[in-house]
């Protein structure tokens, strides 16, 4: 179920759906992207998708950052200033992610992030 925690701050960040972003306690939301709503589809067919996300506990997202629904993020970790998380995408805790597409560059899993699985419906 998606929620927000105490002690969250968010500068310039207005979700359109608060209800499909989940954030932990004591996080900063500094000034970035974040896309609620995908279009995702081949060829003329296209299908507009909502898929929640959500940031742990003590997590900064710096300016321009731009995480791609779903995503998540866990405890502790820094989203870098103009890194592109992909769809899918995992952080894990304790990870410092920069770059496009974002790669961990500090943490216990520095190299590529983790894909989470999807189902298919």
């Amino acid at each position: 179920m998606p929620r927000w925690e105490k002690n969250v701050y968010w500068d310039s960040f207005q979700p359109t759906e608060f209800e499909m972003i989940s954030v932990g306690d004591d996080s900063v939301l500094d000034m970035f992207d974040c896309v609620i709503h995908t279009v995702v589809g081949a060829g003329k067919t296209h299908v507009f998708t909502q898929e929640a996300s959500s940031v742990g506990a003590r997590c900064v997202m710096r300016p321009s950052s731009y995480p791609l629904p779903p995503f998540e993020m866990g405890d502790d970790c820094i989203l870098g200033t103009n890194s592109i998380v992909m769809k899918g995408e995992a952080l894990p805790d304790n990870a410092v992610t920069i770059g496009n597409p974002a790669r961990v560059t500090v943490g216990s899993s520095a190299g590529d992030l983790k894909t989470k699985p999807t189902e298919v419906v």
